[in-house]
């Protein structure tokens, strides 16, 4: 029996299909000229994982931004109504 979940587990992942990943992807594709994009409220850092070097994190949340530094992204903590950044 536990062969058996084994193997459909490594079934499932090799065909699983990510919708949300997909729409990272044509979206990160739009932003391919840019040399540094922000992402407020970035959760778990899905769409960091898209280019890592190139995109910041915005989160507020702890649990989040734990996890996103512990998959080594750049982030901060902060809440969209006071971005730590001046504007020109």
């Amino acid at each position: 029996m536990n062969i058996y979940k084994g193997l459909l587990r490594t079934i499932w992942q090799k065909i699983k299909f990510e919708q949300k990943k997909e729409w990272d992807k044509i979206a990160i594709s739009f932003l391919e000229e840019c040399d540094f994009i922000v992402d407020v409220g970035c959760g778990e850092g899905r769409f960091i994982s898209q280019d890592p070097f190139k995109i910041l994190g915005i989160e507020c949340n702890n649990k989040s931004l734990k996890k996103c530094k512990e998959q080594g992204y750049n982030v901060i903590k902060s809440d969209i109504r006071a971005l730590p950044f001046q504007g020109k």
